[in-house]
């Protein structure tokens, strides 16, 4: 499962996604599939139900589409916004 952690506050512009800390003074953009990750786990959700999900909104092969997703959530975790388990 992934899911969102952290005190983030975010806001759609356009297809991409702003955030921000404020505790640990952290802006983030995201852009249109990030973004769409992002409202993905809104609940927590399975990385292989977020990928196939992906794969009916983009034009994106599958192991592709869960190497990027994998390294979104690599960099996510990494700045405490999002958490596997």
């Amino acid at each position: 499962m992934i899911y969102r952690t952290g005190d983030w506050a975010s806001a759609k512009v356009a297809d991409e996604i702003m955030m921000i800390n404020i505790e640990q003074c952290l802006y983030l953009g995201m852009n249109a599939v990030g973004a769409r990750i992002w409202e993905l786990i809104e609940q927590p959700a399975e990385i292989e139900v977020v990928c196939a999900a992906l794969r009916t909104e983009f034009d994106v092969a599958p192991d592709v589409c869960r190497a990027e997703v994998d390294a979104f959530v690599k960099k996510m975790a990494a700045y405490g916004a999002i958490a596997v388990g």
